[in-house]
């Protein structure tokens, strides 16, 4: 089982040397990161940093009668400050600071064999420095001469959605623990952090054994011990999340089939996962290029003002159904999506294990699988499994009723049919038995009514009427 550990920082540059204890062994640091490293044994970490940390230092030894600092951390001659003009240079800037801060935490203490380990890691490249959306205006008291504003129509979101984005690529698709360390998150950080981390494994928990731990040390104390915390131990269940990409009625029915409980959705309409995290790199970079950096540099002090636009909601959306891409095509072999859009009934038995998790979609697709395998008389021809219900003289809908309208009255297909029965509605389903498989698909010349039926069930366009 792939093991992750997810930490947002605020400032580490004005942490001070702490005694970390975790299960009785006592770690003398500035971070609870190598405390973490040497009791969890994570294969990678995650540290997620605000673009607020560009050009920032702070003094940790600070002369009040010679009003100088002593001592700067990041060190001037090591990570000097300078101009920035892009927001790739603002990148930059921040990676080459943390990656500092890093290396003066293995050096510290690095005749410990904690930090040999915290060593290990970086050196293996397995500590990756996310650099998230930030807020605000930001200085470095008590020399103030460093000044970060961020401006413009953007929000805290914006963090959510780029690390959602972010996580969507460097997850594992897998049996998979993740530990989050909420310490030295700051502001928003830690609840957004949660809530991509606990959303993104809530997909993966449909097809994998999923484990979440979360962490969190005492406040900062000179002189005493601080006990890290464990405040959450889950194993994760999935749970329906409710989204939708703009433009894209397919991958929204597949995500319908997730949320619903549609087999057969899901094995035709399984999206192209290279096109889905390109659409997603595509609206990050559109989003890019409207970033606007300038700085001002002095012999004593720097400005920087980063103005950027809002990022799009579709960045996060489109994000979770690329998590969820990778999740199933883990699980199924990569099988999907398949040239002919007719599938055995064993496979949408397989696909509807997905959602034994969720009773209360998970026995009904059981049920409406099989009440199919129990049909008699199904022939090498397609036929429409309401044919086979209920014999010839049954009568075929073929559009879906609107607002106020019922199958009884308007010989339409409602969409809580659809949904009541896993979207195998009898006038959309086509059979065939060859030898002893049974294959199953949506009737060809109906797939768009399929797709809407599908987008409605998510969208809930029908709700209320």
């Amino acid at each position: 089982m792939n093991k992750v550990l997810v930490a947002p920082w605020g400032n580490p540059f004005q942490w001070k040397p702490a005694t970390y204890e975790i299960n009785g062994e006592l770690i003398k640091s500035r971070s609870t990161l190598p405390a973490l490293i040497r009791e969890l044994k994570p294969n990678s970490v995650f540290v997620v940093v605000l673009d607020t940390l560009v050009n920032m230092y702070v003094c940790n030894n600070f002369d009040k009668e010679t009003r100088k600092c002593l001592e700067k951390w990041p060190d001037q001659n090591d990570v000097p400050t300078k101009n920035v003009s892009t927001y790739t240079e603002v990148a930059s800037d921040i990676r080459s600071r943390v990656e500092w801060f890093l290396w003066k935490l293995v050096e510290e203490t690095k005749e410990e064999e904690y930090s040999q380990e915290l060593e290990k890691m970086i050196n293996n490249k397995q500590i990756k420095i996310i650099i998230a959306p930030g807020i605000g205006t930001h200085s470095n008291p008590p020399l103030n001469n460093v000044t970060v504003s961020i401006s413009g129509d953007c929000t805290v979101l914006d963090y959510y959605y780029y690390i959602v984005y972010e996580l969507s690529k460097l997850l594992p698709a897998g049996d998979l623990t993740v530990y989050l360390d909420l310490t030295h998150g700051i502001n928003f950080m830690p609840v957004l952090t949660y809530r991509a981390v606990s959303n993104l494994l809530s997909l993966g928990s449909y097809a994998w054994n999923v484990k979440f731990k979360v962490f969190n040390a005492e406040p900062y104390s000179q002189g005493v011990n601080l006990k890290i915390h464990k405040v959450e131990d889950a194993t994760v269940k999935p749970k329906p999340q409710y989204f939708v990409v703009s433009g894209h009625s397919d991958w929204n029915a597949f995500i319908s089939s997730i949320v619903n409980g549609f087999p057969l959705v899901f094995a035709t309409f399984f999206p192209d996962s290279l096109k889905v995290k390109q659409h997603a790199d595509y609206i990050y970079e559109e989003f890019c290029k409207t970033i606007k950096v300038s700085s001002e540099l002095n012999d004593n002090s720097i400005k920087v003002e980063i103005r950027r636009n809002m990022l799009p909601e579709d960045l996060h959306s489109t994000a979770l159904l690329y998590y969820l891409i990778r999740v199933m095509n883990a699980k199924f072999g990569e099988i999907y999506p398949k040239d002919k859009e007719e599938f055995t009934l064993y496979e949408l038995e397989n696909i509807s294990k997905l959602f034994d998790s969720i009773p209360a979609i998970g026995w009904r697709v059981k049920k409406d699988i099989e009440n199919i395998k129990k049909l008699k008389y199904i022939h090498s021809n397609w036929d429409n499994l309401g044919k086979l219900r209920r014999g010839k003289n049954w009568k075929k809908f073929e559009k879906i009723c609107g607002p106020g309208e019922t199958q009884k009255t308007n010989q339409c297909i409602e969409v809580r049919n659809f949904i009541a029965h896993s979207g195998f509605d009898d006038n959309i389903v086509q059979l065939r038995k060859i030898n002893s498989n049974i294959y199953i698909r949506y009737d060809p010349n109906l797939r768009d009514v399929v797709l809407e039926l599908a987008v409605k069930s998510l969208e809930g366009d029908s709700v209320g009427e």
